[in-house]
Parts: structure tokens; sequence; C-alpha cells
């Protein structure tokens, strides 16, 4: 059975390399936007969606509504309001975390599971204690004003003292335009999952800074379990899911008030992560433990082979 794993095109999806190599082995697996996605019935077919804002209803041998973050942006909880007014009931849904799924406040009948972030441990390549750094620290994800950017890149030009700090993502045009010549900073703009794991790979300290606010208090920090899984120094500002990810999975991080840098000598106090056990938060163990498959094959079971439906063609025309 053919399953269409369907985004937007826009967000930064690590879990799609991820989820095609579960899910291949028991479903023909391809990837699409939804601008390549034609009419809304596709029988024969599972449709996952990797939740933005997608009304209407969509007839097909199952829907699968993946919700991985809550809404950003201005009137963040309104949109989430109007996602759960007007989305159409799937037959799964999926949430990153239990607090997501709370938030999200859906009252109904659909079943779901939980599925965490992960981190892609095949991607990982070989660090070892005392080894030269390219990089004092990296960043990796948006540098953006709605991330509080402006005001961490600012304390570290006052705090860097000769340090030096990769960022890798979308920059604000007028962060970029300010600091792009600054000897404390090098953009290196979006990179692809294998790029970001090998820049992580030649820096010393991993930093993740979120606004202490929604939806980024709910989501898991990505970045923080590839820190620790790549056996970097991590370090964060004091924020709800910052502090919740580093007790949860027994990472020692060094957490800074608001978005403060950390000073030299308390970096090379800082124990690294060389020996973190990182197979639990590995991406094939977090997607066993959420029984996805398990729910995916049990609502398509004793369904009819493809064959014998007739419908539309479809040719996503993406490889991934």
């Amino acid at each position: 059975m053919e399953l269409l794993l369907l985004h937007t095109g826009k967000a930064y999806l690590p879990e799609l390399r991820a989820y095609r190599r579960a899910f291949e082995p028991h479903f023909d697996v391809r990837t699409a936007t939804m601008g390549q996605l034609h009419g809304r019935s596709h029988p024969g077919r599972i449709l996952w969606f990797f939740m933005g804002f997608h009304p209407g209803r969509y007839e097909a041998e199952m829907v699968v509504h993946d919700y991985r973050s809550l809404s950003v942006g201005a009137y963040s909880g309104l949109k989430d309001v109007l996602k759960r007014r007007l989305h159409a009931k799937p037959d799964l849904r999926v949430f990153a975390n239990e607090v997501i799924e709370r938030e999200m406040g859906f009252r109904d009948d659909v079943p779901s599971c939980l599925l965490d972030m992960g981190v892609h441990l095949d991607l990982i390549p070989e660090r070892r204690t005392g080894q030269t750094f390219e990089y004092d620290f990296c960043y990796a994800g948006d540098i953006s004003r709605e991330r509080g950017a402006e005001a961490w890149l600012r304390e570290f030009v006052k705090r860097a003292n000769g340090r030096r700090l990769a960022l890798a993502g979308n920059a604000d045009h007028r962060l970029w335009t300010r600091y792009r010549d600054a000897p404390e900073f090098e953009f290196l703009g979006r990179l692809s999952l294998e790029d970001t794991y090998d820049l992580m790979s030649r820096s010393e300290t991993g930093i993740c800074y979120l606004p202490n606010r929604r939806p980024y208090v709910f989501q898991t920090p990505v970045k923080v379990l590839e820190y620790a899984a790549l056996g970097l120094k991590v370090v964060v500002n004091e924020t709800a899911s910052n502090i919740q990810t580093l007790r949860k999975f027994g990472i020692e991080g060094l957490v800074m008030p608001d978005f403060e840098f950390p000073t030299r000598e308390a970096v090379e106090q800082l124990a690294d992560h060389c020996a973190f056990d990182a197979d639990p938060i590995g991406w094939s163990r977090v997607i066993e433990r959420s029984m996805v498959i398990d729910r995916l094959l049990g609502i398509v079971q004793g369904s009819r082979p493809v064959g014998e439906r007739e419908g539309e063609s479809f040719d996503p025309g993406v490889s991934g």
C-alpha cells in the first residue's frame, strides 16, 4: 500500500528521512508537498499530513494528522483553536509529546499516539574527547527575531572573547546584514541534514536558545538531543522545554538566564557527551516505542489490494 508523507515544503522536517526508513519495510513510501496532491479522493492510499492548516476532508484508505509542534508567530493560540475546530477528523492523530496533545485539546474518539523527536544515529561521525575543533560554538535553527536571536547575538558579541560561533539556518535579513561581517560569527545558511551533523561534529559546544513562551515551551528541542548524541557540550537558556529535556534524557547542560552567554571558564568546566548513550533517542527506537507502525497496520488490516480500487493516478514526483 502506498503511504504519502505530505508537507508544505517550507518547514525543516528531519523526520521525513526517519519515517521513510521506518515505514518502507511495510509500505510503498513517497514524499510530496501539498501543492503536488491533486484532488481529495485517494482510495487505496495512506495520507500522512504534517499538520499546518489543512482544512477539508480527504478520502483515503487512512488519513493521519501529525502535529510536530504548535503554531508559531502572532496569534499562535488562536491558530490552534481554528485548527481544532476546522480540521476534519482523521483516522489517527500523532503528537510529538503529551503536552502538544493536551494543548491541541481535541475532544473526539479519534485514536492517537505519541511520537517524539529523535536523532539520526547513522549520520553521526566519530568524536573523541580532547579533539581540536573548528568552532567554539554552533547553533542550528532559524536565526530570527521570533526566536529571540537578536538578543543572544548581541550578548555573544559582548562576551565572545575571541570565540567563534557557526550559525546554520535561515537568518532574518536585518540580523544577517548587521552581523555578517562580525568576526565572531560565520553564517552558513540552511544546511542539509548531513552537513548540519558534520558542522556539529566540528564544534565544541552546541547552543539552544529558545523564547520562554508558546509554542517553544511545549516542544522537544531536538537540537539539544542532537548535540548530546554527537558528544558536544550543551548550553541552553532558561526555558522550560530546554530544562525538561535535559532532565528527561540525563543530559548535562549549562543553563543560562535569559539569553546570556557563558564565560570561557564556565564552558571549559562543562563536561562533553562523548560517553552519552544515544541509542534510546535514535529515531528507530523512538518510532518503535510509539507503536505507530502497529497502529497503521491495524487500521488498514483487511483492506483490499490497491489494484482492486479505481482512483486517479498520482505521482508526487519526489523521491525524498
